[in-house]
């Protein structure tokens, strides 16, 4: 049995990944993973991370996040520097 190239094991991996997300997010993981959409990066990974409810990521405060600043989202517990108030 040949051994799997790290971009085939790549595209399946991706693939895979893909296959999971609802239909109406797909298209910004796709874009995302082109790699030219930081934005789409971020909104990406931050509705998957909070079980794909757009409500919530306009609701996280987790500051601990590394994705947290990048948000451009305000809480109404954290002030404009994103810091506790």
């Amino acid at each position: 049995m040949s051994k799997e190239s790290f971009k085939d094991y790549k595209t399946r991996k991706i693939k895979e990944h893909r296959d999971k997300i609802p239909r109406n997010y797909r298209k910004t993981y796709d874009r995302a993973m082109t790699g030219r959409s930081i934005r789409a990066a971020i909104n990406s990974q931050c509705i998957e991370c909070m079980g794909y409810a757009r409500v919530e990521v306009k609701n996280c405060v987790s500051p601990q996040c590394p994705l947290f600043p990048y948000r451009n989202l305000k809480s109404p517990d954290f002030d404009k520097d994103n810091t506790p108030s």
